[in-house]
């Protein structure tokens, strides 16, 4: 069925009118700090999960070489720190603060693997109750450390570290 031009203007101003009338208000959906890191903590992770999500990251920021200390039964009993290191492009201090964010609004290439912006903050939250982010980029002379207590607080530190070796790059999760 074809309407005419009048007609459709006609239909469309009624429409806008409509709206007008309706009184619809928007509203920003709140976000309780508090139960944030609770929230990521209930996902349902376990330690594969969790480490397959941040070697995703690795890979997605083209990393050639992942290491993943995890500590023996045995050594867990002076240090239960899990180590991820990479030596992909790493983050700038933007990159990484735009990365600790709940949901990335980025450009994502299609051949990455994650996509939403969530599993690396739910897999650090379910991996360790503080976590410490240590980012460089190759011909950077610092490299980038944050550190978050995920129990405590919904906030984290970001620092500026001078590192004179501007071939190193990379980055590792503790």
């Amino acid at each position: 069925v074809k309407l005419n031009t009048h007609l459709k203007i006609k239909l469309m101003q009624e429409t806008k009118d409509q709206v007008e009338r309706t009184n619809i208000e928007v509203h920003d959906i709140k976000i309780n700090k508090k139960y944030i890191s609770v929230s990521l903590r209930g996902q349902n992770y376990d330690l594969e999960t969790a480490l397959s999500e941040l070697v995703d990251n690795s890979l997605d920021a083209g990393s050639t070489k992942i290491d993943i200390t995890y500590p023996s039964k045995k050594d867990r009993e002076s240090s239960t720190d899990i180590i991820i290191k990479d030596n992909g492009d790493g983050m700038s201090r933007s990159e990484l603060m735009e990365a600790m964010n709940l949901g990335c609004d980025r450009p994502y290439d299609d051949n990455e693997i994650g996509y939403f912006g969530v599993g690396m903050k739910s897999s650090l939250a379910y991996l360790s109750e503080t976590v410490r982010i240590i980012t460089k980029r190759k011909d950077d002379s610092f490299y980038t450390e944050l550190e978050w207590n995920v129990e405590k607080e919904a906030s984290y530190r970001v620092s500026k570290v001078e590192d004179g070796n501007k071939n190193r790059q990379g980055t590792t999760i503790i």
